[in-house]
């Protein structure tokens, strides 16, 4: 398991954008591995009492989940690096976020709620949309990890020139499209892993945590275009 991790990581290359995210992963996911195979170790070369077993029972489904979250974040940064982009419609692209059947991995998580809203005059961007909707999805996490009344709330605007801007923020009462996805678990290198992954896209992530707004920028197609040109 550490090999297949270390692999991965390595397979991603060394660009810039990456080294705050990889480093992040690194000491979040080493230390996990070593502490399941610990446990998995005296599992099975010790005598098996009850309050083992429920130690162990503990250490294997937390590990599992804390593990998985940080295979998909490795499977964000692969896609950033390697996939290919095509043009999207982004309020269409936040909709698909949350019209995809949860996979058989995320049976039992919780289910996170919140609301859609648009002010577009049209426009389209230019992303893969397996990156995209990792980033909207968690975005939302991030913004509703706190327990309380508030919805997350998400806004899709775009100047029909050269920007077009995710806004994720909390509100009491929200109103818009209901949204529902299964959660796919925040852990520490979530928002490092995030910022690469639009970095490596193109786009700019924000993120207020004391205003606990999450907020999501890339150039419109035509724009990124343009300026591509010019370049």
């Amino acid at each position: 398991m550490r090999e297949y991790a270390q692999t991965w990581m390595d397979a991603l290359g060394e660009d810039a954008s990456l080294h705050s995210a990889k480093a992040g992963l690194s000491e979040f996911v080493f230390p996990r591995i070593a502490e399941l195979e610990a446990a998995l170790r005296d599992g099975t070369t010790k005598p098996m009492t009850a309050r083992m077993r429920l130690s162990l029972e503990d250490v294997v489904a937390r590990s599992a989940f804390e593990l998985e979250s940080a295979r998909e974040l490795l499977q964000l940064l692969e896609d950033s690096v390697f996939s290919r982009r095509v043009r999207l419609d982004p309020r269409e692209l936040v909709r698909e976020t949350f019209a995809t059947p949860p996979s058989a991995r995320a049976e039992g998580r919780a289910l996170v709620s919140a609301t859609l809203s648009s002010m577009d005059t049209g426009g389209e961007i230019e992303i893969s949309p397996r990156v995209a909707m990792t980033l909207v999805a968690l975005g939302v996490e991030l913004v509703g990890a706190r327990p309380g009344r508030e919805t997350p709330h998400v806004l899709v605007t775009s100047d029909g020139e050269s920007t077009c801007t995710v806004q994720i923020t909390r509100r009491a009462y929200a109103t818009g499209e209901p949204l529902v996805l299964a959660s796919r678990g925040v852990i520490e290198p979530t928002l490092s892993c995030l910022q690469a992954a639009a970095e490596l896209t193109r786009g700019k992530l924000q993120w207020d945590r004391s205003g606990e707004t999450f907020v999501l920028s890339y150039a419109l197609a035509e724009a990124e275009l343009q300026q591509d040109k010019v370049c």
